[in-house]
């Protein structure tokens, strides 16, 4: 039985929790650039003291902590909760000051006495810019519900407050015996099977386990590298034009083939193909702002093809059907097979550094119209700040948000697998670049 202010966690979200260890964190950091100069003055940290708890009702999660009870994690109200304890600031050196304190609390140990989420306030940016960063746990929310967070925190009209309508979580389904519960899985597991049998694409979607490469050496490292940079919208729509492709497959071509630069460039480019794993939700309309109810899909990274064109070509075809099979199979499975997360932190400790699996992990999400501008009151966004988690066994991770006419990506790293993280993301630019310098010279050959 639960006690008034404890709810049993659903086992999406505890999942979340078993990822972490000593030397591997499990949460992002979101947040915007801030334009400041319609108001005159710099956003304050006892401005957003002042304005933080009526914003709290969004989910019940920003005033709950995580407690383990009889081997089951419970989200328990905090009774002591202190909203000065959740906010801090910062002062950096410019963009490069920026990046190193990303890389910082990326490696930095949410603390688990409190709501696991913290924002820091910084100052020091060029043009008299400031940022909001957001560390949030994983177990809290998914990609999907912090963007819907994010949505309801501002508005399209300057100078107005947001409507905050208080939410409650949902309450989870009583569980069945443990014997149910494993032929439940079971049966979804054949399920599965059967449906992937029935998928027609079959060469297109990884399958199979390869060795590890320069870019995923070690799993279990502490530190964090951060970079951004933003990629024009249009760019990627030209390239998916000219290719016949969609955007997300036009960026992830433009990502494999600045993953093959840069291992080239490092005299580690092997002779297979490597693999990167993303994030799929089955309704990227639910307005939750709490939860994780998301799957994972498996694609190719073809960096081991020369041709650049037909790279591109093998990467979206891959991204196209790993996300169909995703939606042949379905998400009752992957829902279903965390509550078995518990093992998590067994593998990774037997099998974390020798496994053969090379993932990159990708996240991609439109957070709101380009052209509708984001205001938090007096205060302007003018971009987007994304620093999404490496998946263990992956050292590497790259988010992309569309926001403001642009594609902003941010890329995290363990220093063993991407030092220079900053020059990897010239590389996706550059790659892009000439991608659609040949696309457009092969369609202007082709119409003449």
């Amino acid at each position: 039985m639960s006690r008034p202010g404890t709810t049993r966690m659903e086992y999406g979200d505890a999942f979340m929790l078993q990822f972490e260890s000593r030397d591997v964190t499990f949460h992002y950091i979101n947040g915007w650039y801030l334009d400041t100069a319609a108001r005159g003055r710099p956003v304050s940290l006892d401005e957003i003291i002042a304005v933080g708890p009526a914003h709290l009702g969004l989910t019940p999660r920003l005033t709950q902590r995580v407690e383990k009870r009889r081997r089951q994690w419970h989200w328990v109200d905090d009774d002591t909760f202190d909203i000065t304890q959740h906010v801090d600031e910062r002062t950096v050196d410019g963009e490069d000051g920026l990046a190193a304190l990303i890389g910082e609390l990326g490696g930095t140990h949410l603390d688990r006495s409190r709501p696991l989420w913290k924002v820091t306030l910084v100052h020091g940016l060029p043009d008299g810019r400031q940022a909001v960063l957001a560390r949030i746990h994983h177990s809290m929310m998914d990609g999907l519900a912090a963007a819907n967070l994010f949505r309801e925190l501002s508005t399209d009209t300057y100078g107005a407050a947001p409507v905050i309508v208080d939410r409650s979580a949902p309450t989870p389904a009583p569980r069945a015996p443990l014997p149910k519960r494993w032929a439940h899985v079971a049966r979804l597991l054949r399920k599965q099977r059967a449906r992937t049998k029935e998928f027609g694409p079959g060469a297109s979607i990884p399958r199979k386990f390869l060795p590890r490469t320069k870019v995923n050496p070690k799993v279990g490292q502490p530190e964090r590298v951060w970079a951004g940079s933003t990629i024009a919208t249009e760019d990627l729509q030209e390239l998916g034009g000219l290719l016949d492709m969609n955007v997300m497959g036009a960026l992830h071509a433009a990502i494999a083939q600045a993953v093959r630069t840069y291992l080239r460039e490092n005299d580690a480019l092997p002779q297979h193909r490597m693999v990167a794993n993303f994030g799929t939700v089955e309704n990227v309309r639910d307005p939750r702002c709490d939860g994780n109810i998301v799957a994972t899909a498996r694609v190719w990274m073809p960096i081991d093809v020369e041709d650049p064109l037909e790279l591109a070509r093998l990467t979206a075809e891959s991204c196209r059907d790993a996300l169909a099979l995703r939606r042949h199979r379905g998400m009752d499975l992957q829902l279903a097979a965390v509550e078995f997360g518990w093992i998590i932190p067994i593998l990774h400790k037997l099998f974390g550094n020798v496994s053969p699996v090379t993932p990159v992990h990708l996240h991609t999400a439109f957070i709101v119209d380009p052209s509708e501008p984001r205001y938090f009151y007096d205060v302007e966004a003018v971009g987007w700040i994304s620093s999404a988690v490496p998946v263990p066994p992956a050292a590497l991770s790259i988010s992309v948000h569309r926001f403001a006419g642009r594609m902003w990506v941010g890329a995290v790293a363990t220093p063993s697998a991407m030092p220079d993280i900053a020059h990897f993301l010239d590389l996706v630019g550059q790659s892009l670049e000439h991608l659609l310098e040949l696309a457009r010279s092969r369609h202007s050959s082709e119409a003449g």
